[in-house]
């Protein structure tokens, strides 16, 4: 997963993800990680649409009721 995809919040990691229209907060466990990509270990799944500028949209989220 390209690294500036996935936000860390209290020490929690977290992809926002479109979901018919809506964008909600998915909590994510990472693993290795470089400057550029981040390895997702589970969270996100193949075909989930997980928005690339995340930063764009913490203001509309709720982190607090992410779930994986």
């Amino acid at each position: 997963m390209p690294l500036q995809a996935v936000l860390e919040r209290s020490d929690r990691f977290y992809c926002i993800v479109e979901q018919g229209g809506d964008y909600a907060a998915r909590e994510v466990d990472v693993g290795h990680a470089n400057d550029q990509v981040v390895v997702i270990n589970d969270g996100v799944q193949a075909g989930d649409r997980v928005v690339l500028a995340p930063q764009n949209y913490e203001g509309q989220i709720d982190f607090e009721s992410a779930n994986k």
